[in-house]
């Protein structure tokens, strides 16, 4: 089989032309899947800020005093310079020290057993708590029912979606349950 000089110079330029659209196609494929994954980046990076301005308004109206207290230093750093609330919580640190050294006792009962009651509901007793109290049986959850019913050792309380004027009888029995419900 030969092949004359023209169909050669014919396929040549059919194939030269097929690998240029394939060329000018993989390009514009290749912009289209850069520009999706730019999309997908400001994607993911929205949803995480998103995510953490939403944490962020959590911590804050949970823990409303700590979150004031980082507000006031933050302000106080911003107005009167960054030496100031350092040389003056040093200064405070450095007081404590000294009582501490020099006597104990009245250091403990009037100012220590304070700190290390509240560090400890803050940063330990604060989280583990639900845990602790559903595992002794204390807490009580249904999926059946949106409402949980947690005791501490302070007293009782009953969270349910939408019914904030429950009496405090209904807080005292719980939620109803269904007769054969499981609990647990």
């Amino acid at each position: 089989m030969t092949l004359s000089p023209g169909f050669v110079v014919v396929a040549l330029g059919v194939l030269g032309l097929g690998v240029w659209v394939l060329h000018k196609i993989g390009r514009a494929l290749a912009s289209v899947v850069e520009a999706l994954a730019a999309m997908v980046v400001v994607f993911v990076a929205l949803w995480w800020a998103c995510k953490a301005a939403f944490w962020l308004l959590a911590q804050v109206v949970t823990r409303w005093r700590t979150s004031l207290a980082v507000v006031a230093v933050y302000l106080w750093s911003v107005w009167l310079g960054w030496l100031s609330p350092v040389l003056i919580l040093g200064g405070l640190a450095l007081i404590l020290g000294l009582w501490r050294l020099v006597d104990i006792v009245s250091f403990d009962q009037w100012c220590w057993r304070f700190l290390r009651s509240w560090w400890a509901r803050w940063a330990v007793y604060g989280r583990k708590l639900p845990g602790w109290l559903h595992a002794c049986g204390l807490s009580v959850r249904d999926d059946v029912l949106p409402v949980e019913v947690t005791v501490n050792l302070v007293g009782r309380r009953k969270a349910s979606p939408g019914d904030r004027s429950a009496s405090r009888s209904a807080d005292a029995e719980g939620p109803r349950r269904p007769v054969g419900a499981v609990v647990g």
